[in-house]
């Protein structure tokens, strides 16, 4: 089975209790995806990309790069494989979309820190195979918020909470849960601080 029928059957439960279809219980997980294929009455879609969570594509990215022997993408999207896991060891849950963000966010701030050095050291050749592994990573990542539409959002909570300096660690919760993994932590907190003052 495909992972598209693989991730239609999966579905297929939410969209019989939508459309009022009961299903005998213990259906097996096949036989309803057979249902869901021959009746279009019930039919949607197999895949809706909204559908898929962030880390469930990066799996299936890394059986392309494995199939097209990209060895460089294969390895970063490896490394951010086993970081997600990592943080759901530590979280003991499910990472979601948001979270897998944030952790891509981490390890393209510590690529670019280890690029810094292999800059300043001279090691052209590691700093161009950094470069192309933050290139592999920030493509997961949402499109960045302009710093003018961030710094509007920071003003906006600072104006609702009536913050004051000491407030900054608030300031920057709820500012950050605004932007939405569209700006930065360090940008957030240098606006945050400079419109505290």
């Amino acid at each position: 089975m495909s992972f598209e029928e693989a991730y239609a059957c999966r579905r297929t439960e939410t969209i019989f209790q939508q459309k009022n279809v009961v299903l005998r219980e213990g259906f097996p997980l096949a036989a309803r995806f057979l249902f869901f294929m021959e009746h279009p009455t019930y039919r949607e879609p197999l895949i809706d990309s909204r559908d898929i969570m962030l880390k469930e594509k990066i799996l299936e990215e890394i059986k392309t790069a494995m199939k097209a022997k990209d060895e460089l993408r294969l390895s970063t999207l490896r490394m951010l494989h086993a970081a997600i896991k990592n943080a759901e060891i530590e979280k003991q849950k499910e990472l979601t979309d948001d979270d897998v963000i944030a952790t891509i966010r981490t390890m393209v701030k510590q690529y670019r820190d280890a690029l810094a050095d292999f800059t300043a050291a001279g090691r052209e050749d590691l700093a161009e195979k950094q470069k192309s592994e933050i290139a592999i990573l920030e493509a997961y990542l949402p499109p960045s918020m302009p710093e003018e539409e961030v710094e509007a959002i920071v003003k906006s909570v600072i104006d609702e909470m009536g913050a004051t300096a000491s407030d900054l660690g608030k300031v920057m919760g709820a500012a950050m849960k605004k932007v939405a993994g569209r700006a930065d932590g360090n940008t957030v907190r240098t606006l945050a601080q400079k419109l505290l003052q």
